[in-house]
């Protein structure tokens, strides 16, 4: 269970980072709300403790969709 979190943690610093740069890359506002979308689900799935943390991702997901 270990292996496959931190394998999951690093797959998704990875996505984070290529996202990051293709958004320095292009430069619209669609590439921004992508790695955020991308750091809060990445926030959510790793380090998640309990459910108001769930909950306050969720909520922030609402967020950006919705804005």
């Amino acid at each position: 269970m270990r292996y496959c979190k931190v394998f999951l943690a690093h797959t998704l610093l990875l996505v984070v980072g290529l996202e990051l740069s293709l958004m320095l890359i292009s430069h619209t506002p669609g590439k921004v709300l992508e790695v955020v979308l991308y750091a809060i689900a990445r926030k959510m799935l790793i380090s998640s403790a309990n459910m108001t943390d769930i909950l306050f991702g969720v909520i922030a997901l609402a967020l950006v969709f919705f804005y």
